[in-house]
């Protein structure tokens, strides 16, 4: 099979990741999740979701610029783009989670996001579970510069996806067996750790990065910023937009009005992406 072959069988693997999150994974949550846990979860989920744009841009740019160098034989600067990005992500990591320790401690994290059935204490637990998520998430990004610029984009695409499809069935165990809220998250997080692994260990065939920290450069990642700052707005303004919503329906109508609507803008979201 050609790469362009390869790549249109990822994508429509994808979509099927996406069908079993997005339309089969929603019942499991109505069926063995009480209504106000399931808001609860959904606020706890929002609100660790916004903090998936928190690279700003900088992991897509990072990626298109390690394509364009690596064709040109540029290894050493190769070596430096992907240094950057990884120390960009965990020094967001690190920031965000240390934010999110010291504050809940400090404020009544329930009160705050307006919840109903799950205690300040656990929703931080789950909170920070799912932030550890998300920045493995955007670590692994970094590692997929590697296969596209190797022409194997699609390799990249089922190990993104197959981590998902893995969460998804390991959330579902946690909702059938009746886990602790915290577990269940770590549960649904676990594979996404051990997609990061696999595509370092994985990755190192093709190209090896010392990810050396004297090639940090701040210098460089602000040159990398700059023509990212419209594409930030982007994802800021589709994180405001499909983020705040949650908060906001939650605080004013609460539980069950915020899972009919979330569950409809799931349902037609997964039909756009079909479209």
């Amino acid at each position: 099979m050609t790469p362009v072959s390869k790549n249109i069988v990822a994508n429509f693997y994808q979509l099927f990741v996406i069908f079993v999150n997005q339309i089969l994974l929603v019942p499991a949550y109505l069926m063995f999740m009480d209504i106000n846990v399931y808001g609860d979860w959904l606020v706890l989920t929002a609100l660790a979701s916004f903090f998936s744009m928190s690279d700003l841009g900088l992991s897509d740019a990072s990626n298109n610029l390690f394509c364009i160098k690596y064709s040109a034989g540029e290894k050493k600067l190769c070596e430096v783009i992907l240094t950057n990005n990884m120390l960009f992500v965990v020094g967001i990591a690190f920031i965000v989670l240390l934010l999110f320790i010291v504050g809940g401690n400090l404020l009544d994290t329930a009160s705050l996001l307006g919840l109903n059935a799950i205690s300040g204490e656990e929703a931080m637990g789950i909170v920070m579970v799912m932030l550890v998520q998300i920045f493995t998430i955007m670590s692994g990004c970094v590692f997929d510069a590697i296969f596209k610029a190797t022409h194997r984009a699609h390799v990249a695409t089922y190990l993104n996806y197959s981590a998902r499809l893995i969460s998804a069935v390991m959330i579902f165990v946690g909702l059938v067996t009746d886990c602790p809220l915290v577990v269940m998250a770590a549960l649904g997080a676990a594979p996404y750790v051990g997609c990061l692994i696999y595509k370092a260990i994985a990755a190192r065939r093709w190209f090896f990065c010392s990810f050396n920290i004297d090639d940090f450069s701040f210098s460089f990642i602000k040159s990398l910023l700059n023509p990212t700052a419209g594409f930030a707005m982007l994802l800021i303004g589709n994180a405001v937009l499909g983020q705040c919503y949650t908060l906001v329906i939650n605080a004013a109508f609460g539980a069950l009005v915020l899972v009919q609507f979330t569950t409809m803008r799931t349902m037609m979201n997964f039909v756009r992406q079909v479209g």
